[in-house]
């Protein structure tokens, strides 16, 4: 499986297809969600990538309550080079109120029981994988201690896969221009292309135009995608 894995991931070339392989690829281990993260020092915020396939409502409210700076499996992240079980931080006794709340409002989203596998670059940065499966604690501890060395590989092949795509420019890592996150944002709350267009004063398909650029620049092929992508990588504030 992982010879397979090491093969396609490198034939990649846009941010949704790497969303839905590796979302296919843990299915098939019995994983419901991920999170892949990758940030260089000392800026992370502005060098922050971010590719995921948790539920969109779950995002928008990490985003909203900027959750980023509370995140308890980010913190661990940082400072661990081994795999983790998010449980393990509960357990602990350790994790501020906020913390708590950041874990708490995840389960509600399905979030439940998860995994993280930290990877720190030579350069000071670190990129983090994240699984999550919608079971129980027993459960998920069965699962992720049969498929931990699989998944700690699928995450080392997968961030160098990503990583050389975009520094060959293979993979979009561009900024939106202001219209671009105007239109975004719009879309985040469900409005049509005519609604947006009557809000921001300028003709339909200027609208479809402003989408279509930031798709391109996003890596994806469809407007909802594109939102996640954005809210998820903080380029907009829903």
């Amino acid at each position: 499986m992982l010879d397979t894995f090491a093969e396609r991931v490198k034939t990649l070339q846009t941010v949704t297809e790497y969303q839905h392989f590796m979302a296919e690829e843990l299915g098939k281990l019995g994983f419901d969600y991920f999170a892949y993260l990758s940030f260089d020092t000392p800026y992370p915020q502005k060098s922050a990538r971010v590719i995921l396939n948790y539920p969109f409502e779950w995002i928008r409210r990490y985003a909203e309550q900027d959750y980023y700076r509370f995140d308890p499996i980010l913190d661990e992240a940082t400072w661990t080079l081994e795999a983790f079980n998010w449980v393990g931080l509960r357990d602990r006794g350790q994790m501020s109120e906020q913390q708590t709340r950041v874990m708490d409002e995840g389960g509600d989203f399905g979030l439940c029981e998860g995994m993280a596998i930290p990877i720190h670059k030579p350069d000071g940065g670190m990129a983090i994988l994240s699984v999550s499966a919608r079971m129980s604690r027993k459960a998920f501890e069965e699962l992720s201690a049969t498929h931990a060395m699989t998944v700690h590989a699928m995450a080392l092949h997968y961030h160098v896969a990503l990583s050389t795509a975009i520094e060959r420019g293979d993979v979009s890592c561009q900024t939106l221009t202001m219209m671009e996150r105007e239109v975004l944002v719009h879309s985040a709350s469900e409005r049509d292309e005519w609604t947006i267009s009557e809000i921001l004063h300028i003709p339909r398909v200027q609208v479809e135009r402003h989408l279509r650029s930031a798709m391109k620049k996003l890596g994806v092929c469809s407007r909802q995608h594109a939102v996640v992508q954005a809210v998820a990588n903080r380029l907009i504030e829903p």
